[in-house]
């Protein structure tokens, strides 16, 4: 059923499954050909595994893609829409449009 409450679930489930096991720990171990990434940014606070991830597909990864806007976009997307039924009370609603929405 395209309702909200099913478009949020669904939304959350993703997040879970793919954002949610980025593990920080994967970027901090190096070898001969990958190189790791620091924890800690310049100022001592600790980087979140996004920003980890970016960092290590900046240093290892060399390619005439945009990274950043082929993968960690749309993981931040999937980030920032899980926020909103995770810490708001809404309302459930009917509407065809939840099939294809994008944002």
């Amino acid at each position: 059923m395209p309702t909200l409450k099913n478009y949020y679930d669904f939304v959350l489930v993703l997040e879970k499954m793919i954002v949610h096991n980025i593990s920080y720990k994967t970027f901090q171990k190096s070898s001969t050909l990958i190189s790791y990434v620091e924890r800690y940014d310049d100022s001592g606070k600790e980087k979140g595994s996004l920003v980890m991830f970016q960092d290590w597909l900046s240093r290892n990864i060399n390619t005439k893609e945009d990274l950043t806007e082929i993968i960690i976009k749309p993981l931040r997307n999937i980030r920032k829409i899980r926020q909103k039924p995770a810490h708001e009370l809404i309302s459930n609603s009917y509407d065809v449009m939840f099939v294809s929405k994008t944002d």
